[in-house]
């Protein structure tokens, strides 16, 4: 396992509190969809789409979007779609649905709050803890990474954290970070026990590493919205904005992990 090292800088702080974020960069383009104060429009002109869901999780990918699993339906279960992954075209706007090669391979179980990344290439990665679930692009063919998700050997189960792929020293690594670790009692009206770590899984020899920022730490929370940013020197940086205290109240801060 490469050692990796960075640092925690805060970049900034805004009364826009924002809560359950989802942003993500595609190519020249960026998503960012949060809780907006005024109506979403709809899209037009889409013949299939997916159908209505929260607790999603989306992945870029050559400037293309994932959409994978989620929670909907009158009774707010994980919808089950058998490992397929609904796959949109901004430029095009339209929307497909990919099923895997082979009906009777095994996959994901549907969830919700989890979260995904993108190895920029032809792979897509699932996490919430416990196991990495791949799914290649190019067979259509999902395959599962389980590692011990104790803290020690592995990132603790979660849920509403980030994934993200950062390339340090000329490789690729999934970066994990925060996430609700103890669900609240208050349920969905309350936040649960949240989490502060970083940990880098290395492809080669599917190992996960805790990594130690250097600086003042953002506090641990849930919901944020967060992304890869690429200095002019090819640096990779991991950016986290706002998201959900423990203490239940929204944060409106920025902050940048910058991996040496």
């Amino acid at each position: 396992m490469v050692k990796l090292s960075a640092r925690w800088t805060r970049l900034a702080s805004s009364e826009d509190h924002r809560l359950d974020i989802i942003e993500l960069s595609y190519g020249q383009g960026r998503q960012d969809i949060s809780n907006p104060s005024t109506p979403l429009l709809p899209l037009k002109h889409l013949q299939k789409r997916p159908p209505p869901r929260v607790g999603v999780a989306t992945a870029a990918l050559k400037a293309e979007l994932y959409l994978v699993s989620g929670r909907g339906g009158p009774a707010m279960v994980p919808i089950e779609e058998k490992g397929a992954v609904w796959h949109y075209t901004p430029n095009q706007g339209i929307w497909s649905f990919i099923k895997p090669a082979d009906p009777s391979a095994p996959y994901p179980a549907s969830c919700s709050n989890h979260a995904m990344a993108s190895d920029g290439n032809k792979s897509i990665y699932s996490e919430q803890g416990g196991a990495m679930d791949v799914l290649d692009l190019a067979t259509h063919a999902w395959s599962t990474i389980s590692f011990t998700p104790d803290g020690v050997h592995g990132p603790e189960r979660r849920s509403v954290s980030a994934l993200l792929e950062v390339k340090v020293k000329g490789r690729d690594f999934p970066v994990t970070l925060f996430g609700e670790r103890d669900p609240s009692s208050l349920g969905h009206a309350g936040a649960g026990k949240m989490l502060a770590d970083v940990w880098a899984f290395d492809l080669d020899c599917e190992r996960w590493t805790r990594i130690e920022p250097m600086g003042d730490a953002p506090l641990p929370r849930g919901w944020s919205g967060a992304d890869v940013t690429i200095g002019d020197d090819g640096a990779h940086a991991v950016i986290i904005h706002g998201g959900f205290a423990e203490d239940n109240s929204g944060l409106s801060d920025v902050w940048k992990l910058q991996f040496d």
